[in-house]
């Protein structure tokens, strides 16, 4: 949505008129306080990296501005990916 639409990160100069492009929907997940990338990611059956680094670049390097994130809706699944079945693990 970010890059989509050449906007800042957490909403900054947020314009409150006009339109958003939405192009690449995902599966989304709510950062709650005390959520980990580890802990998310394994929910989701992804890898930290998939998480922080192509998903949700928001997180920061090696998901330290996870903090910033609380409240604000992730994505947990490849974006314009409605079908994703994560692989298993063991």
């Amino acid at each position: 949505l970010l890059a989509n639409n050449n906007l800042a990160p957490f909403c900054a100069k947020f314009s409150k008129s006009g339109d958003l492009c939405i192009l690449n929907t995902c599966k989304t997940y709510v950062v709650q306080a005390n959520d980990t990338c580890l802990d998310i990611a394994k929910s989701n059956r992804l890898s930290q990296v998939q998480l922080y680094t192509v998903r949700n670049p928001v997180l920061g390097y090696l998901c330290n501005k996870i903090e910033k994130s609380v409240g604000d809706s992730i994505c947990v699944s490849p974006p314009g990916d409605a079908d994703f079945k994560p692989n298993p693990t063991t």
